[in-house]
């Protein structure tokens, strides 16, 4: 247990993400982190092979998966 606070304010302090921390960080998989790489969804840099990303990058991005329960449904504000 006091690993996980240790990693989470680890995280919570860091501008810059691996892959690995991205998805600690998100909690989306690195499928879904890459997904939305290669649909141009989520801003990356990356240096040789090494992809890095950066926190309001990420930020920005998990907030474009918010949804809003409306009559006890979950809808997608983003889905027209």
């Amino acid at each position: 247990m006091k690993n996980e606070i240790k990693v989470t304010s680890d995280l919570a302090n860091k501008k810059w993400f691996s892959t690995e921390d991205a998805c600690a960080y998100t909690t989306f998989g690195a499928d879904a982190l890459r997904e939305a790489r290669e649909m141009r969804k989520l801003a990356y840099y990356r240096k040789e092979r090494k992809i890095i990303f950066k926190r309001e990058d990420l930020d920005a991005w998990v907030e474009t998966h918010e949804y809003h329960p409306i009559n006890g449904r979950v809808q997608n504000p983003n889905k027209k």
